[in-house]
């Protein structure tokens, strides 16, 4: 937003501004000083300075536009990761479940040669020396494949053990994913809240700013009258005590005259003490909404640091730095 002051009282540079790029240095517009002589330069200045100012919202709008597209980006990735990640914890578990199975089976395998070996050697008395030669073969052929179904149930033993890591890794990742998006959600709802409070607070503002304005009009008008009115009144005392050929009753008239803007000067006086009063009082309370705009611009800025912080830490989560090698 952008605190608009009427072109003829713009006040010069450090006047309320909105704007992220305000948020950062917050400065207290002073009251605008209204002069009837440098009633042109002001106007011109303040059309000057309203230019500016646009250039200067609509370039913080395009930022604000291209901050919210690349966080709304980057929450869809890492949405897209988080699906991402739940598909491989699933196909992780698939997997574990088959090697088990796989595993259960060779047990099983395992086990019944091994029964068949203690089966084998429980024949040996009985037998002819080539009938036990022949066994011990067979016991041996066994034996030997008995150590490759070990072998393949300690792979499958260690591919289970990485799976549970992966596993836990992708489990890790989906929650850290899930806890950055709820914060950005949560960050995101507060910072709307907050910049409505702002945009409030910034209406106001420009209402009291109007305001001030009016009243400083009002005091260089009345100054002008009096100033007029004091003018008047001594060119004509000069003339009525000047004048040698004025009748009785011209003089009189004129007397009667020189009363009556004598009235209406002091009630100008009057008029002007009671509208520098309302200007002080408006003044003081436009002094009090300024601070609170500067607080809420301070408060949107810090707003800003944080989403930047979460979407900082979207960035890490999506693009992890690649680990050091291993020394």
């Amino acid at each position: 937003g952008q605190i608009v002051v009427p072109p003829a009282a713009a006040p010069p540079a450090g006047g309320a501004a909105g704007g992220a790029g305000a948020a950062a240095q917050p400065v207290v517009a002073p009251v605008p000083a209204i002069s009837a002589v440098a009633g042109a330069h002001a106007a011109s200045r303040g059309a000057a300075g309203e230019a500016n100012a646009l250039e200067s919202q609509i370039g913080d709008l395009k930022k604000e536009i291209q901050a919210i597209a690349n966080t709304k980006e980057l929450e869809a990735k890492l949405q897209a990761k988080i699906a991402q990640d739940r598909r491989n914890d699933e196909a992780d578990v698939a997997h574990e479940l088959a090697l088990q199975k796989t595993l259960a089976e060779l047990k099983l395998l395992a086990k019944e040669k091994f029964d068949q070996i203690n089966m084998d050697k429980e024949k040996e008395g009985g037998l002819t020396a080539e009938e036990a030669a022949q066994l011990d073969q067979q016991i041996l052929a066994l034996e030997n494949s008995l150590k490759v179904l070990e072998s393949k149930m300690m792979e499958i033993e260690h591919d289970i053990t990485a799976l549970h890591e992966h596993e836990k890794m992708s489990r890790n990742a989906v929650a850290d994913g899930e806890a950055v998006l709820h914060a950005e959600a949560v960050e995101q709802a507060e910072e709307e809240a907050a910049h409505e409070a702002t945009e409030a607070d910034e209406a106001s503002l420009n209402k009291q700013l109007e305001e001030e304005y009016a009243d400083q009009t009002e005091i260089t008008n009345i100054e002008a009258e009096i100033n007029a009115d004091k003018s008047f009144i001594a060119t004509l005392d000069k003339h009525i005590k000047a004048s040698s050929t004025l009748s009785a009753a011209e003089k009189a008239q004129l007397q009667a005259e020189l009363k009556a803007e004598e009235a209406d000067l002091a009630r100008l006086e009057t008029q002007l003490t009671e509208q520098q009063a309302k200007l002080k009082k408006d003044a003081e309370e436009g002094a009090e909404l300024r601070q609170k705009y500067a607080g809420d611009l301070a408060r949107e800025h810090y707003d800003e640091m944080e989403i930047s912080m979460d979407v900082n830490e979207m960035h890490n989560i999506l693009y992890p730095a690649p680990e050091a090698p291993a020394k």
